[in-house]
């Protein structure tokens, strides 16, 4: 006797929706981010290799501040919202 198999969906829930979203625009954040940081003291410094690093820390603070409060976010909104 054969077992059937099934197709296996992917259940979507609330929190899972809303952390992709996260996911996906705090690289975008980020990058914009280190675009900002870097023409903004393009201005003011002529040396580019203390540019680039402050414009990557300031990228790189970005991302994980939104990821953080997005991945709050995602588990206290649902719950809040209820």
């Amino acid at each position: 006797m054969r077992r059937r198999r099934t197709a296996r969906t992917l259940q979507v829930t609330p929190v899972s929706n809303s952390f992709i979203l996260w996911v996906i625009f705090s690289p975008i954040a980020a990058l914009m981010a280190y675009l900002i940081t870097y023409a903004e003291y393009s201005h003011h410094y002529p040396d580019r290799g203390p540019l680039i690093r402050e414009a990557l820390r300031t990228a790189i603070f970005t991302l994980l501040v939104f990821l953080i409060l997005g991945t709050a976010l995602s588990f206290i909104l649902p719950r809040v919202l209820k």
